[in-house]
């Protein structure tokens, strides 16, 4: 406001008894003055499952883009007044308008979004760690298979277009099997011992994750990797 004796802002004091939150009229109001946002929780962990099982914070093709139709979205009440597009650059913005929606909404006061946010961070990056081991299978490990160095294989480039190269440093017979992401069988290949470098052809894959599981044939060994087809 510039001028406060000449401008309104269309704020004001309300009666406690006469104000709810931007929901249904038969939405009832939480009983406490305020809790961590559940969205601001949520999306945010959703946003670094996202980061994680994508590489990248950005959304495919650096944009993420939602279209609303004028008079043709909101719940409660008529509008927007005209079409709108919200657009974002990565999955944390997104997150972070989907956390201040229920600030606007008159649902959290801020305090409980920041904790919501910082919460969400933790659950998605621990929630994707620990998927990650029981989709590869490798929590194995704790039955007694040997995990091999990381040290000792290479796959590059990450992510690759038609063709994934594997090095490694030791000579050893091994199997790589790699899987997509519902955890069907796409490739596998078996390598006689003495051979340093391959070139795995594959092209005919889909764009998206995939997870490999090295098997080393001579020492009985696994380890397992999350590659990407761009």
């Amino acid at each position: 406001i510039g001028d406060p004796s000449q401008e309104v802002a269309g704020v004001g004091w309300i009666l406690g008894t006469h104000w709810w939150p931007y929901q249904r009229g038969t939405f009832v109001t939480p009983p406490f003055a305020g809790y961590v946002s559940g969205h601001s929780t949520f999306s945010r962990a959703a946003a670094e499952v996202l980061t994680a099982l994508t590489g990248s914070e950005f959304f495919p093709g650096g944009m993420g883009v939602f279209d609303i139709k004028q008079n043709d979205f909101l719940t409660f009440e008529k509008g927007p007044s005209e079409n709108l597009s919200l657009q974002w650059a990565t999955y944390r913005d997104a997150s972070d308008q989907t956390s201040l929606s229920r600030i606007w909404g008159g649902i959290h006061p801020p305090i409980d979004d920041i904790r919501g946010r910082l919460i969400g961070e933790k659950i998605g990056l621990e929630s994707y760690n620990l998927a990650i081991q029981y989709f590869t299978g490798d929590l194995t490990s704790a039955l007694g298979v040997d995990d091999l160095s990381l040290e000792e294989w290479n796959l590059y480039p990450i992510p690759f277009d038609h063709a994934l190269t594997l090095q490694h440093k030791k000579s050893h017979s091994f199997k790589i099997d790699i899987y997509s992401f519902d955890g069907k069988l796409v490739y596998s290949k078996k390598v006689t011992q003495g051979v340093d470098i391959i070139s795995l052809d594959l092209g005919h894959l889909e764009k998206g994750i995939y997870f490999t599981r090295i098997t080393n044939l001579t020492k009985n060994g696994i380890q397992y990797q999350k590659i990407i087809k761009k």
